[in-house]
C-alpha cells in the first residue's frame, strides 16, 4: 500500500505530495534546500540543517488503482494509492525533542493522550 499525502496548511501545504508506506497519527516532515521528505519509517530522523515540522493526520480514505510508465525505464507499474491529509499540529515540541527518536516517540504518546487519541499508543507509534 502507498500513501499519498498532502497537507492542507502551515508550510508543507506548498510542498508536492509524498509517497509514503505509512501515515502516523503525529509525522515530522522536514524541509532543506527547498525540498520536503517525511520522518514516516521507524528508523528515520531528520538530518542536520533540515527544519522540521509536526504534521497531525486528519483524513484517510478512499483507494484508487494507478496504473503509470516508470519514469526511467517505461515499464507499466500498477500501485494501490490511498489518500491521507495533514494539517499543521497546533503544538510543535521543542526542536531537542523533534531530533530524538525517543523522546519524540513519548511526546507522540503524550500528545495523543492530551488529545483523546486513544489509538495513539506504543504500538502506533513504533509499528
Amino acid at each position: 500500500m502507498v500513501y499519498s499525502v498532502t497537507c492542507e496548511d502551515g508550510p508543507a501545504s506548498e510542498a508536492p505530495a509524498l509517497s509514503l508506506r505509512r501515515v502516523p497519527r503525529f509525522m515530522r516532515l522536514v524541509t532543506a534546500g527547498g525540498q520536503w521528505d517525511a520522518c514516516d519509517q521507524l528508523d528515520d530522523a531528520p538530518n542536520r540543517g533540515e527544519t522540521i515540522h509536526v504534521y497531525r493526520l486528519v483524513h484517510v480514505g478512499g483507494t484508487m488503482h494507478v496504473t503509470r510508465a516508470h519514469p526511467r525505464s517505461g515499464r507499466r507499474l500498477c500501485e494501490w494509492i490511498t489518500p491521507a491529509r495533514y494539517r499543521l499540529h497546533e503544538v510543535q515540541p521543542p526542536d531537542d525533542v523533534l531530533r530524538d527518536t525517543a523522546r519524540w516517540r513519548e511526546w507522540c504518546i503524550e500528545e495523543g493522550t492530551r488529545l483523546g487519541f486513544p489509538d495513539v499508543v506504543p504500538e502506533e507509534v513504533t509499528r
